[in-house]
């Protein structure tokens, strides 16, 4: 797992590495320079690099870099974006050293400066305006500056984030650089992650500014290596040994969200599954998933001896919102003695029918952004500000692990928080959530805790969509395409 931090967080680890490890601020910038020096140096041609410097610390970082690119025999061109006189002394030193190694250096707010000009005559053009303390939208100068940037035609790369995107959130209030690579330090900032933020920010480099002093971190995300915490399968093992998944999916009709969820249980690895669906469904579900077994919902609600030998139980996709499935859910509220993953018509029947979503067994829920309105009352765009926020908050209040499904899913407990990477946009396409579900209740039933279940099962699943993605094209790409890649990842990395 990689640690994502806030900016407070970061700013806390660069007072460790000043005060215990006795590491001076213009020591970070000469790191931090360094190895981007090495990295743009890789893959940019350097002849005639124009760097925006604010003034703050960011600023003393693209004034050390553009010394560096000096050095090494190419023409570096600074343009200050800000006053001058407001500069911190550890960018002050920078900028008069960037001048002694002949790095040409203007001012933003000279009438003289043609800033289309410079840049249009550049090679490479690096963002080195704002840090991770933007709270903001941004205006003046600064909006004329970024605005040149995006619109200079040249390869931009950004220093640590690109600037008007905030480092918590990765809001975009205002404009904001688009850069093609963002070179960041030590660790990842959520708004490199969260969009709008990963949009603006290209490809994102972590590099090492050799501070190293983060004590604790309650925000992640997941990378292959982590495929490890999926349960291990033995040699002297039988189908009972991976659990038993109950899919209670599907109203007349809606065949195909009970076979989605109940397929990707079996792909990801379950022994059994057992659908329990419309009568009017059989031929549908037996037709395409034959392994499974097959149950009607009974018409007097009794769905206690399937409860009784499920491992874990999805309830909700394709139910519809009726006073059968609000029975249902209840029922698998009170009665379950394992873990319930609650998607779709479970969490829109909690919010109609006023259930509270509380169990003696942990519950997950995967709610999209419009499920999430429904049963926290938060508007759709406050939760886009702050996805972070909104679903440990529901996470913690309710006792329950949340997904938050979106272009980048945040899955808490209430504590933990983990940010999903993985997945593209050719599984915005329906199904894909009801593939979602079967996935980790696969991976509970099998004997993943509910929140590692969580979110290695979302990170699989997005990875599996990437999977798919290479095979048949966004456009093309179906929830079947998903599931068929899930056997590629696991047979990939297991």
């Amino acid at each position: 797992m990689k640690p994502i931090l806030t900016a407070a967080e970061m700013r806390d680890c660069d007072r460790r590495a000043t005060n215990e490890r006795l590491l001076a601020p213009i020591v970070l910038m000469e790191r931090a320079a360094y190895a981007t020096f090495e990295l743009i140096r890789e893959r940019y041609d350097l002849t005639g690099t124009v760097i925006l410097c604010g003034v703050g610390n960011n600023g003393g970082d693209g004034a050390a870099l553009a010394r560096m690119i000096a050095d090494a025999g190419f023409r570096a061109t600074v343009v200050i974006v800000g006053d001058e006189i407001h500069a911190t002394e550890e960018t002050r030193t920078q900028l008069t050293s960037a001048s002694r190694s002949g790095v040409r250096i203007y001012s933003a707010e000279d009438p003289k400066v043609d800033l289309d000009r410079l840049l249009s005559d550049a090679t490479l053009a690096v963002d080195a305006i704002f840090g991770i303390g933007l709270t903001r939208a941004v205006e003046g100068i600064y909006k004329l500056a970024i605005e040149a940037l995006n619109r200079c035609g040249k390869p931009v790369v950004s220093l640590d984030i690109p600037s008007g995107v905030f480092a918590d959130s990765g809001a975009v209030p205002g404009c904001a650089v688009k850069a093609e690579l963002t070179a960041t330090y030590a660790y990842y900032k959520r708004g490199l992650l969260l969009y709008p933020g990963a949009a603006m920010a290209g490809e994102a480099v972590l590099l090492d500014a050799g501070i190293h002093t983060l004590e604790a971190c309650h925000t992640h995300f997941l990378e292959k290596a982590d495929l490890a915490m999926i349960p291990k399968r033995g040699a002297n093992t039988h189908k009972g040994s991976y659990g038993r998944v109950l899919c209670i999916c599907g109203a007349c009709g809606m065949a195909g969200a009970a076979y989605l969820s109940a397929h990707a249980a079996y792909a990801t690895g379950a022994g059994l599954v057992e659908v329990m669906t419309d009568e009017a469904n059989r031929g549908v579900i037996q037709s395409l998933v034959p392994e499974a077994i097959f149950t009607p919902i009974p018409e007097d609600g009794d769905i206690g001896k399937s409860l009784a030998r499920a491992s874990s139980v999805v309830i909700g996709p394709g139910l519809g919102v009726s006073e059968r499935t609000a029975a249902l859910l209840e029922t698998v509220l009170v009665c379950s003695s394992v873990p319930i993953v609650a998607d779709a018509d479970a969490l829109n029947t909690a919010a109609a029918y006023e259930i509270p979503l509380r169990a003696r067994v942990p519950i997950i829920i995967t709610p999209h952004m419009l499920e999430m309105q429904r049963i926290s009352g938060i508007p759709v765009a406050e939760l886009k500000r702050d996805p972070v926020g909104a679903a440990a908050a529901f996470a913690d209040e309710h006792g329950l692990i949340c997904i938050l499904k979106d272009a980048r899913s945040v899955i808490s407990d209430g504590r933990e928080v983990c940010i999903n990477v993985s997945g593209n946009n050719g599984m915005a396409t329906g199904g894909s959530g009801d593939v979602l579900t079967g996935v980790i209740a696969s991976l509970i039933a099998q004997g993943a805790s509910p929140f590692d279940g969580a979110r290695v099962g979302t990170y699989l699943h997005g990875l599996a969509g990437d999977a798919a993605c290479e095979r048949r094209g966004a456009y093309s790409m179906t929830a079947r395409d998903i599931v068929s890649g899930i056997g590629d990842v696991l047979k990939e990395i297991i």
